[in-house]
């Protein structure tokens, strides 16, 4: 395991007011693609999260939830501007590639940072994160059918496999792990990565919930070192639950013995909310799993990737 990055985007008091643009701009990007959420479907009311928190904060109307209640609306809220932020910063550029995605936002619940069961539409709402991050750094970048997302990096071929977790079995998780990287070898890409998303695994309550006999009082970090470090721990545990020899076979050599090679590492991902300094932060954890030797090229590539994830 190496370059574990810490990177946190601290929504101000004076920004949280309007996210709400970030929701309104989103709502026209999809009627224009004939994408409009279907009225209160799930990601409708996501969308409504964004826009309720933002005049909670301006004080035109009072707090939208419960305190039990709160910091579940707000981890919807700030998961789902970081997306809508993600595909934001990468047009006009990724419009092509994104023209035969935009029916996931119909309606069907998928934020990412907050628990609900696998779908194919959040599976791919990670691949579309995936993919508008790559084109930060790479040309060329598409989604596929195998692997889920193709670009060009220094005139090499990378594919990614975008996988979530929904379980807490290790073997489940490792499973899953090598069905990305047997996809990528199968494929036509010169070498690749498996993307993992682990947020469903996070224990939020730990970064964000009501404080006991204080109400309307929350958890707050006076220092932002002290949620990011509890939030690498918590990923590193994920990562070193399926690291051993086991995988490190899998990954590296078929059954026949055959060597696989195109797979040179595997990025574990997750997000949560805390309030650090009264300030409501969204936290992005990275942690790469290298599992073989990498040339610079190769370095270069996950290092590009990296910054992306900031």
């Amino acid at each position: 395991m190496a370059n574990i990055i810490e990177p946190f985007h601290n929504i101000t008091i004076t920004s949280i007011c309007h996210l709400d643009l970030d929701a309104q701009w989103f709502r026209e990007l999809l009627a224009r693609n004939n994408a409009a959420p279907r009225s209160s479907s799930p990601f409708d009311r996501s969308l409504q999260a964004v826009e309720d928190i933002s005049r909670v904060y301006r004080g035109e109307i009072p707090q939208v939830a419960d305190d039990y209640s709160f910091p579940l609306v707000l981890r919807e809220a700030l998961g789902t501007v970081y997306l809508i932020e993600a595909i934001k910063r990468t047009l006009p550029e990724t419009e092509k590639a994104l023209a035969g995605r935009w029916h996931i936002f119909r309606g069907p619940d998928i934020c990412l940072t907050r628990d609900a069961p696998q779908s194919e539409e959040r599976n791919s709402t990670w691949e579309t994160i995936v993919g508008v991050k790559c084109a930060h750094f790479a040309s060329d970048m598409a989604f596929t059918t195998n692997p889920d997302i193709r670009c060009l990096f220094s005139k090499i071929v990378w594919g990614i496999e975008c996988k979530i977790l929904y379980t807490y079995d290790q073997d489940n998780q490792i499973e899953r792990i090598v069905e990305g990287g047997k996809q990528i070898e199968d494929s036509e890409v010169e070498f690749g990565i498996v993307a993992i998303n682990a947020t469903n695994l996070i224990n939020h309550d730990r970064f964000f919930g009501p404080m006991p006999g204080h109400p309307g009082s929350y958890l707050n970090f006076p220092d932002p070192q002290n949620p990011m470090e509890m939030l690498r721990s918590l990923l590193d545990r994920i990562v070193k639950g399926v690291d051993g020899p086991k995988i490190v076979r899998r990954l590296t050599m078929d059954k026949e013995g055959e060597q696989r090679i195109k797979t040179r590492a595997v990025m574990f991902f997750a997000q949560t909310v805390a309030s650090i300094r009264k300030a409501p932060t969204i936290l992005s954890m990275v942690d790469w799993y290298n599992f073989r030797p990498l040339t610079v090229g190769e370095e270069d590539f996950l290092s590009s990737f990296k910054h992306a994830c900031q």
